[in-house]
This record gives C-alpha cells, structure tokens and sequence, in this order.
C-alpha cells in the first residue's frame, strides 16, 4: 500500500503528460508506464 500512496502523484503526473505522450509518439513508453503501475 505504501508504493500506492508514493506512485499515486507519479500517476496524476502521467496523465496530465497524456497529450504530451501522444504529440510526440510516445504512446509505446505510455504504455509501459501504466503497465507498471498496474
């Protein structure tokens, strides 16, 4: 639970940077990320 709580602004961080992800065709690296958090 602890990691959770650490990784939960890391994750709020991720999806504020979507568009960014997207414009730059960083969908592959987004991908990886969310897959880490799961």
């Amino acid at each position: 639970m602890s990691k959770m709580n650490l990784k939960f602004p890391d994750a709020i961080i991720l999806v504020r940077r979507l568009p960014f992800w997207f414009y730059t065709g960083g969908y592959p690296a987004l991908y990886a990320g969310i897959q880490a958090y799961q």
